[in-house]
Formats: C-alpha cells, structure tokens, sequence
C-alpha cells in the first residue's frame, strides 16, 4: 500500500483489524525470529552424526517425513507471494535435510543391498512429487497438503523411537534447544496473526511433538552412556581382554530396556531421574525451569488451538497427541511384565477412566426407569 515504509509492509502484514498495533508488530517479529532459527536448527546434529560416525538415537521417518514436506514447500514457496527470507529457507532447509538423509545411508548399520532398497523407494517417491510439480504447477495448491501433513507428524516417530529406547542420547542437545525457541516463536506468530486454518492445525502438532521430545531429553538425558559404562563393568575378562562382541550388539540394538546380557548379568537398573540428572544447585533450579516451561508450553499449545478455532473439534488435537504418546509409552516401557499383560499403572487408568463413565451410564438409565439389573 502507498504511504507505508519497507519495514511497515513487513511488520503489518496478516494482522488482526480489532487488535492493537503493538501486537502486530511482535507477531511478525516472532515470525521473523523463528524464519532465522530454522536456518541453524539442523547445524549441531548435522555435526554430532560426523563426529561419532553414527546416526543411532534418530529416527529415519523422521528425517524423510522432513525432506519430504520441505520438497514440497519449494515449489510451492516460489508460486505465491512470500518475502525473500522465506523462499531462501524454502531453499536452504531441503538441503540440509538431505545432508541428514545421505549420513543415514553412511553411518546406518544395515545393510548395503537393505540401504540400496531404502533409496531407491525414496527416490522413486521424491521423483514422483517433483514430477508433479512440474507438469501440474496448478494443482501445487493441493500438494502442500502433503507438506501440511507430514510436518504435523514429523516428530511422532523420533518421540516413539524414543521410548523405545529409553534415551535421546542420539541428539544433539543445541538442536533440540534452538526448536524449543523455533517452536514458540512459530506458535506465537501462528496464532497471533491471520494464518489459514491448516497452518494453525500443522503448528499446533508440530509444536506439541516438538515440545514432548524436549520433555524427553531432559527426562532421559544421556542414559545410553550408563548403560554402557555398567555393561562393560559387568563383563567378564578373557585372557586380559573384553568381550567386545556383547558391546557391538548393544551399540547396534536400539531397545536399551532389552540391553543384551553379558555372560548372564543383566546390566542394573539405571538411577532414578533426578539422581541421574543430577539436579542439585544450579543445575537442578535450570533443569526444573526447563521442565515448567516445557508444561507450561504444551498447555498453552492446547488452549491456544482451542482458542483459535472456536470448535469443540481442536481438543481432538491433545487428544491425539495423549493417546499416542501413551499407547507408546505402555507398548514400549510398562507391557514388559512377567505374564505379558497390561501394566499396573494402565489398568489404574483404565479402571479411573472406565469407572466414572459406567456410573454416569447407571445414573441415566435409572434416570429412565432402568435398574441395574437391567443394565447388566
């Protein structure tokens, strides 16, 4: 519009009519803070997997689901009007993230012929996509919905994968750190601006799982480290040397709740979480900080999105993300019991959540005329 400035243009767009100007401008300033992280966010994993030659701890969904989404959005950053900083990480963010992909093909523990099989199905897939992107320009549109979605779950299988192994040793800490920041700058310019719906949906997932896989680095920290370290106090010495074999397989085995027996020892239980993060002092007070601010953000997360759509439909998004979390977490951690069945812990809730409905189902057929007897 004629009579604003470059820097007016920029911080006033997409904004709310009946909001205050001075919430215009912080909500496009988050956004521009969150454009910048993601421009490093990748950096410090990208050099954690050089350094150790390994990318053990990360799940392969996760890096494709990325990838995937981010080819996508190039061709659809550069057929709409969008400003410059987003089309150079429309650019910028697909290579990174193939840098990941190609150091899975390295460092993977697989196979040769088992990777080669891997990488001819994504390219056969990635080939597809840009074919269609080329010779449909119009239906780019319709595609971005693939993008939508796949950035709404990216992090659902690095969050299982997890749980699975009882540790996030695999990440790089500054990485997970600077898409704590990302996450909440993306949010607050997401809902504080005029987004279309769909973007609001896909932040609201991929915050939330964000935020749930920074809860487990600071639960988990480096408990793979221990395991190692007991493994190899427990293991028996053979003519003055180690048996090195029993470690290569727990290095390769990704399920450290299974940790693999060494000459009959099972490794000991690790320590409990606060021992084992060692929150005393300073580094209690910044470990109980992180973990209030990461609460606090899942709740704001939940309300933000209920708040955004006005429909009861939005609590389907916590919902979700509970029920999968949780069915996770009982699959992979609290199922191991000696007669295979549920948990203690889940038939409690079970019994907490079945409970209170059957009453109420009781209290309206005696409300009708029914009697119990009926009921059963």
């Amino acid at each position: 519009p004629q009579g604003l400035s470059a820097s007016d243009m920029l911080l006033k767009k997409d904004c709310w009519p009946s909001w205050p100007e001075w919430e215009c401008y912080a909500a496009n300033v988050t956004g521009l803070v969150s454009a910048g992280v993601w421009f490093v966010v990748l950096l410090p994993q990208v050099a954690k997997n050089w350094c150790r030659r390994s990318v053990e701890g990360l799940s392969f969904l996760w890096a494709v689901s990325n990838f995937t989404a981010s080819l996508v959005n190039l061709f659809f950053a550069f057929s709409v009007s969008l400003p410059l900083y987003a089309r150079i990480s429309a650019v910028y963010m697909p290579v990174l993230e193939f840098t990941i992909l190609c150091q899975f093909m390295a460092y993977s523990p697989r196979s040769f012929s088992a990777r080669l099989l891997v990488l001819l199905a994504c390219l056969l897939a990635w080939g597809g996509l840009v074919e269609l992107e080329l010779n449909l320009p119009q239906s780019r549109d319709k595609l971005q919905w693939v993008a939508i979605v796949l950035w709404s779950i990216e992090s659902f299988p690095q969050v299982i994968l997890n749980m699975k192994r009882q540790s996030t040793s695999g990440q790089a800490l500054a990485s997970v750190l600077i898409t704590l920041l990302g996450k909440t700058t993306d949010f607050l310019a997401t809902y504080g601006l005029q987004m279309p719906l769909p973007y609001v949906v896909m932040c609201y997932f991929s915050s939330t799982t964000a935020f749930v896989n920074g809860l487990q680095v600071f639960l988990y920290g480096g408990r793979k480290t221990w395991y190692m370290e007991n493994c190899r106090k427990e293991a028996k010495i053979i003519n003055g040397k180690e048996k090195k074999s029993d470690f290569d397989k727990l290095e390769k085995k990704s399920l450290l709740t299974d940790a693999p027996i060494v000459k009959g020892n099972r490794p000991s239980p690790p320590p409990t979480t606060k021992q084992h993060l060692c929150c005393h002092g300073f580094s209690g007070i910044l470990w109980g900080v992180s973990m209030c601010y990461i609460c606090l953000g899942l709740c704001v997360f939940a309300v933000g999105i209920f708040w955004r759509t006005g429909s009861y439909f939005s609590l389907l998004g916590p919902l979700t993300c509970c029920a999968v979390v949780l069915a996770a977490n009982e699959y992979y951690v609290f199922s191991r019991t000696r007669n295979g069945g549920l948990s203690v812990r889940m038939r409690v809730f079970l019994c907490s959540a079945v409970l209170p409905l059957q009453r109420c189902v009781e209290r309206v057929f005696v409300y009708f005329g029914r009697t119990n007897d009926d009921i059963q």
